[in-house]
Formats: structure tokens, C-alpha cells, sequence
């Protein structure tokens, strides 16, 4: 085949805000799970930023072409540059991490996936947080689009629950895909080899309404003290380059200790993987810590975050609104090495059970990915 003929499959991924690190770990694992099951895969996105997803995640950039009849009699040339059209596109797979809901809309759930049903081409919706659906537009909206879905996935039981409500007995539970993302390659451990504690601050604490910022960064505060009192050194990990930013550089003032940038989402997963305690409010770096048996925290602005410690049967390490009741739990977790050890392998046992639910999820996505291409 020619370099420069169009792949047999084109998957567009929907729902990729590439600032957003979650985002970017959720693109990895779709393109690292399909690469190991699909011969003559591609992928792209719908992006603001053409050249870096081009040039850093090797991402086909799909957009209209300001001479549309170039699409028909050049469309070889066109990928060559990085270039695609809807028309050439055979799949779409959805990793929206949250995006169906009244939080935001009918329009957003229109312009993102409901303008697609009629094309008729198959459509996927990873595991992701939905609901709830009180608006009576969005309700039939995510009738339309998840009564046409080739799979429809949540990745909580309430989100789950908010489908089921909706009728669509399609909509089946599966784990958050980037369980299964591997970090190879990536390591980002300390080179000195000494304990760290990993505090990932989240801007949507104070815009959701849950805290203000000065209780925000209060508590992340107080928690980093508790691991300078076990030697263990304080470190804030940015998972959100723009949204926190400003919380992160007020965080690591009052701490006096650096702030971790890394490029790469992978980076920042291996990082964690490699501390010794993290406390988090981004969703993903829970994830990540989860699944890579590490001992972790959570301060949420969603059922999500409490749905997935329930999972691993780690309720108490998540924040519930009382200050005083969170940092002794974190004191308690950071207790002795019995105590550490122990929260390391239960994450771990369980993580392993959803690695290997999603070896089921991908292998029957790549199937029906696969029988139903008609390039």
C-alpha cells in the first residue's frame, strides 16, 4: 500500500481537549489498544491545535477545507499534510470524560455526537460520567444518540442508573479506559530515589461550588505539611496546564516546594505511580494512582470520585466536607509501612480486575470495528 493511500480504518476520537491530561490519557490508551488489535488504523481529531497533534501525538487533524472540492481530487494529498474530512472518517469512539448531562446541555450533546446519528456511521461511547437528564431536550437527545450507539458505556453505577432512567438498556458498566494505559518508557521518578507526595490541585473545586479557594488551598496545605512531619516531600504535580495553574503556584508557595510540569500525560502518570502518597482532585490522577497500586487521596467535585473509591473499598480516603476528618485519615494512611502497604495491595488486586474487564471492552470494540468497516 501506499504511504500516502488512505488507512482501511479512519477513527475520529471525540471529546479530546488536548490540554487537558485526562483527555490526553484517555486518547493514549484508545490508540494503544487498537493499535494492538487493528491492522491499517488511524486516528483523529477535531482540534485547535493542528501542528501539536500532528507532531506530538501523530493525530490526523480533521477539519473542512476552506476549497472543498480539493477534499474529492486531492484527498491523498491532504493526509499527507494531516488532513481529513468527515467523509473519509469510518468510525467515531467517544471519550468524552463528562459531558452528557444538564450540566451541559442539549446543545453540547447535539453539536458533539447528535448531529452524527444520522450519518450512519458506527459510533461508540467509552466508559465516561452521564447525567442526570431532567432537561427535556437533553432526555431525548441521549434517547436518540444512545439508542444508536454500537456500545454505550459508564463507568459509575450512577451513571449508569441515569441511562437505565432514560430506557437505554443498551448502557452496560465498564472501568475507566485508562486502567489499562500503559507507562513504559515514561518513568519520571525521582532521581535520588527519596519519598514524595504528589498534591494535584483542581480549579473545578471552586467553579463547580464545592470550596472557595482559600479552603482549597487550606487543606492541600495542611495535607502537605503532614507529609513533610513523615519525611515524605511534598510535590505539586500540574495535571491541568491551564485551568491550575494559578492554585498550583499559590500551593507550592506555601509549601515552598517545585511544581512537576510534564509534557506527556504518561509522564505524569508514571510520576504518580512512583510516589510514595498522593492526594488529588483531578479525577485522572486518581485513576492513575489506582491503578498503579499507589496510595491515594481524593477531594471530588462529583459522585465519580466517591463511586471509584467505593470500587476499591476505600471510602474513608475520600474528602466528605469535614477538614479535620480528612487529614486524619491521611494520618492514619501514613501511620506505619503495614498500613501503606496494605492500601498498595488492595489497589492493586483490584486494579488488576479491571484491566482485565477492559482487555474485553477493547477486544470486542476492535471486532466490531473491524467487521463493520466498508473502505
Amino acid at each position: 500500500m501506499s504511504s500516502t493511500m488512505l488507512p482501511k480504518i479512519l477513527i475520529e476520537l471525540l471529546g479530546v481537549w488536548l490540554p487537558n491530561k485526562g483527555a490526553e490519557l484517555m486518547l493514549h490508551t484508545v490508540r494503544q489498544e487498537l493499535n494492538k488489535r487493528l491492522k491499517s488504523v488511524s486516528f483523529a481529531i477535531d482540534s485547535k491545535e493542528p501542528f501539536l497533534s500532528r507532531t506530538r501525538f501523530n493525530m490526523l487533524q480533521k477539519r473542512k477545507s476552506s476549497f472543498p472540492l480539493s477534499e474529492y481530487l486531492f484527498p491523498n494529498q491532504l493526509k499527507r499534510w494531516g488532513i481529513v474530512n468527515e467523509s473519509q472518517i469510518t468510525h467515531y469512539i467517544d471519550i468524552s470524560g463528562f459531558a452528557y448531562g444538564d450540566s451541559w446541555g442539549y446543545k453540547k450533546a447535539r453539536r458533539r455526537l447528535g448531529k452524527k446519528v444520522k450519518k450512519g456511521t458506527p459510533y461508540y461511547l467509552l466508559p465516561q460520567a452521564f447525567g442526570p437528564f431532567t432537561d427535556q431536550k437533553l432526555r431525548s437527545e441521549m434517547i436518540r444518540i444512545g439508542k444508536s450507539a454500537e456500545m454505550l458505556c459508564a463507568r459509575d453505577n450512577v451513571s449508569l442508573e441515569h441511562l437505565k432512567e432514560l430506557g437505554l438498556d443498551n448502557a452496560r458498566l465498564f472501568p475507566d479506559i485508562t486502567f489499562a494505559l500503559e507507562t513504559t518508557g515514561f518513568d519520571q521518578s525521582t532521581m535520588d530515589g527519596s519519598k514524595y507526595g504528589c498534591l494535584i490541585i483542581n480549579n473545578k473545586l471552586i467553579s463547580s461550588g464545592n470550596m472557595n479557594s482559600k479552603e482549597v488551598i487550606e487543606l492541600f496545605h495542611k495535607a502537605g505539611e503532614i507529609m513533610c512531619e513523615k519525611n515524605i516531600s511534598p510535590k505539586v504535580l500540574l495535571h491541568e496546564p491551564q485551568e491550575d495553574k494559578a492554585l498550583a503556584d499559590e500551593l507550592a508557595s506555601r509549601l515552598n516546594c517545585p511544581i512537576i510540569e510534564l509534557e506527556d500525560a504518561r509522564e505524569i502518570k508514571s510520576f504518580i505511580s512512583n510516589s510514595y502518597i498522593t492526594i488529588t482532585a483531578r479525577f485522572h490522577g486518581l485513576v492513575s494512582a489506582l491503578s498503579t497500586g499507589t496510595p491515594v487521596m481524593a477531594i471530588g467535585w462529583s459522585h465519580k470520585y466517591q463511586e471509584l473509591l467505593q470500587d476499591f473499598n476505600a471510602e474513608n480516603l475520600m474528602f466528605e466536607g469535614d477538614h479535620s476528618v480528612f487529614l486524619e485519615n491521611l494520618r492514619g494512611l501514613l501511620s506505619s509501612e503495614e498500613t501503606h502497604q496494605k492500601y498498595s495491595d488492595q489497589f492493586a488486586k483490584i486494579s488488576e480486575l479491571k484491566k482485565q474487564k477492559l482487555t474485553l471492552l477493547f477486544d470486542e470494540l476492535a471486532q466490531h470495528i473491524e467487521s463493520t468497516n466498508q473502505s
